[in-house]
């Protein structure tokens, strides 16, 4: 069984693009318990080490390389490789993944920020994106293409926000 050092522990976590609270919730434990761990201030359980491995094992399986995810609202499925916060993602959307669309890991860090701690509208409206969500924010910042559809689920994968009906809600 792996040991799981605080290095490793922290390794993991950055290199998928993973906030703590979004790895705490995986492996079953808090926010302050992955800030430990990652500080060397306490060690996992043997069955935390196991959780571990196995969200490991999950992340290195080659279709969890380019993960197929609902769009906002469900209609349809989009696929993207990358990491937000490592090198950006490349979002494949469209009928068969025709069309695709880059984002930088400063746009989506720049995003994350602005957006911290707020609940907001995703604005997924290809023409008129509502003030102040983050359709508006990416057409204002990245491109007028609407991508939210595709960034708020994405955003929602990797731990920074989550769904609250039509709104996204930023950690």
């Amino acid at each position: 069984m792996k040991e799981w050092t605080s290095e490793q522990i922290k390794d993991f976590r950055i290199s998928n693009g993973l906030i703590q609270k979004a790895l705490g919730e995986m492996a079953g434990v808090s926010k302050i318990t992955i800030l430990q761990w990652e500080r060397g201030e306490r060690r996992p359980s043997k069955t935390a080490k196991i959780l571990l491995s196995r969200i490991e094992s999950d992340f290195n399986k080659e279709e969890n390389k380019m993960p197929t995810l609902r769009t906002w609202k469900g209609k349809s499925e989009f696929k993207y490789e990358g990491n937000p916060l490592t090198e950006g993602t490349k979002i494949y959307y469209g009928k068969d993944g025709k069309y695709t669309y880059n984002i930088c890991v400063d746009h989506y860090r720049h995003l994350i920020n602005h957006f911290r701690g707020k609940r907001v509208p995703i604005g997924t409206a290809k023409d008129m994106a509502p003030e102040n969500s983050v359709g508006a924010w990416l057409q204002g910042h990245v491109t007028q293409t609407a991508l939210a559809s595709y960034v708020g689920p994405i955003l929602i994968r990797h731990g920074f926000a989550k769904q609250d009906g039509s709104d996204i809600e930023f950690y």
